[in-house]
């Protein structure tokens, strides 16, 4: 009793009893659909048994199909691929292309990193967003190797972008950019048409040499593109620089 009121309250609890193969929510707090199989097999690893209930995220123990060696991992991150080895395997290829070598991350290994967290971690905080709409990564970019030969290093500056925002992270769909490029191609971007040319409000700011807010004020006091775009603005006169009056 009192370790199910423990679970209840999401406190790390341990749970030996959830080693038995039949399904019991009373064991498991979860249901049935979530509940992992001992000798369920997710890619290089291979589910055991539940072990802790860590804030209401179960944890278990998988084997490691390299080492053999046995560790404790949660099981939604096994589940959704967003862990898919074991550190053993990790060191060694953070060793051969020295992106990661001894915990210290170049720029490009993090936004690879921080790729496949948006997409494969269900708790991160931009999940919904990415992974949650069914933003997804390449079966290829799962290694980071292969998405190094693809994109090459980071340019200082510049961030990864997907160009089409309602498709995944893909060789074809992505490309390194600067923060200006990725604001302008937001989905939120309202993009407008005008002389054959199709850009968003900033875009034919910079390109009319006017401010942004000067052209957003327009369209809110119900001006048509073509009023828009073509009437000059006009500059403020202060004060010290009007002519003197005449006598």
């Amino acid at each position: 009793m009192l370790q199910r009121r423990q679970f209840a309250l999401g406190l790390s609890v341990p749970c030996p009893r959830i080693a038995h193969k039949s399904y019991n929510p009373s064991m498991t707090g979860m249901p049935k659909s979530k509940f992992v199989e001992p000798d369920t097999k997710f890619g290089n690893f291979t589910f055991l048994r539940y072990t802790v209930n860590f804030n209401g995220n179960m944890k278990g123990l998988f084997s490691c199909a390299f080492c053999g060696e046995e560790r404790e991992r949660l099981v939604s991150h096994v589940r959704t691929g967003y862990v898919k080895t074991c550190h053993c395997q990790n060191s060694a290829r953070n060793t051969r292309h020295g992106h990661a070598a001894d915990g210290r991350e170049t720029p490009t290994y993090q936004a690879w990193a921080a790729m496949k967290k948006r997409c494969l971690n269900p708790d991160h905080r931009n999940y919904a967003g990415y992974g949650g709409r069914g933003i997804d990564v390449c079966q290829r970019w799962m290694e980071f190797e292969n998405f190094l030969s693809d994109m090459g290093n980071r340019p200082d500056g510049m961030s990864l972008d997907r160009i089409n925002n309602d498709a995944g992270y893909s060789p074809e769909n992505c490309r390194w950019a600067t923060a200006i490029d990725q604001n302008n191609n937001r989905r939120s971007n309202t993009l407008i048409t005008f002389d054959d040319k199709t850009f968003t409000v900033s875009q034919w700011a910079r390109e009319l040499g006017m401010k942004k807010n000067a052209l957003i004020e327009r369209f809110r006091h119900g001006w048509s593109v073509e009023r828009a775009f073509t009437t000059p603005v006009q500059k403020r006169i202060s004060h010290e620089n009007l002519p003197p009056a005449s006598s």
